[in-house]
């Protein structure tokens, strides 16, 4: 925040504007969810004191996009809806379909927040035919990411399937991997791995598990880190192994706690 407050008194708004979001991801990655907040809607002054003019759609995408995912992780539904208003708002005006897109993820996500499945489905299927029409691969993998979710909790697995290996499809056919796209092949993996759990299957979710842990771990951010570990610890409680559950358990708590999470 202090470089984006210099870039602010040195008068130059685009500097400020981006540093201000890496300011607010930065902090949440510490878990500080007040100055994270802060953070975003400095931006969002800026950008709005500036004019549309001043800055490209990406920059405003990408500010509604990650607050949108900040509220989500911080399970803030109201400003979750309100993300997705303003996205869909500034869609309807230009008739983008990605920021409508974009904000039918959100829309979506509240939904689940409010365990309203079957609309959240419905909403997030419209994000992925929206998003279907674009350029942008990365909200497009999200989309469907998210659209595994709620096929999960619907009990539909062949569905969460379909969706996970989708993503990984399309993850393999880029030259490589960003953290953004090792936090996505993160979330398929997951995903498949979540319908073993569910089916019971412990040693296919035991492998699966171990995949995960053994793999991008590292590159992972904090919020994927302790999924990993809570998964790890799933897995091997539904394999009979109670002491390595215990251990995996404690480890994704302690990240938690950094977190405040």
């Amino acid at each position: 925040a202090i470089i984006a407050q210099h870039y602010r008194v040195g008068g130059d708004i685009i500097n400020a504007f981006q540093w201000f979001l890496k300011s607010a991801d930065h902090a949440w990655t510490l878990g500080d969810q007040e100055e994270a907040l802060r953070a975003y809607q400095q931006a969002e002054k800026i950008y709005k004191d500036a004019g549309e003019d001043a800055f490209k759609d990406e920059d405003i995408l990408n500010l509604y996009f990650e607050w949108s995912e900040f509220a989500y992780e911080a399970s803030q539904v109201e400003m979750l809806e309100e993300t997705a208003i303003k996205l869909q708002y500034l869609g309807g005006r230009e008739n983008n379909l990605l920021f409508i897109g974009v904000s039918q993820i959100a829309l979506a996500k509240a939904f689940f927040l409010r365990s309203e499945l079957d609309d959240g489905l419905e909403i997030i299927q419209k994000a992925v035919d929206n998003l279907e029409t674009t350029d942008n691969q990365m909200v497009l993998m999200q989309a469907i990411l998210h659209r595994a979710v709620f096929h999960w909790w619907k009990l539909q697995y062949e569905e969460t399937i379909a969706s996970a290996k989708r993503v990984l499809e399309m993850l393999q056919s880029m030259d490589s991997l960003s953290p953004d796209l090792i936090s996505k092949k993160f979330v398929a993996r997951h995903a498949i791995g979540s319908v073993y759990y569910a089916q019971g299957n412990a040693k296919k979710a035991l492998e699966n598990a171990q995949e995960l842990y053994k793999g991008d771990f590292q590159q992972l951010n904090p919020f994927d880190r302790i999924r990993t570990l809570y998964f790890l610890g799933y897995a091997h409680a539904l394999s009979a192994h109670p002491e390595k559950s215990k251990h995996y358990g404690v480890k994704a708590l302690e990240i938690a706690d950094i977190l405040n999470n």
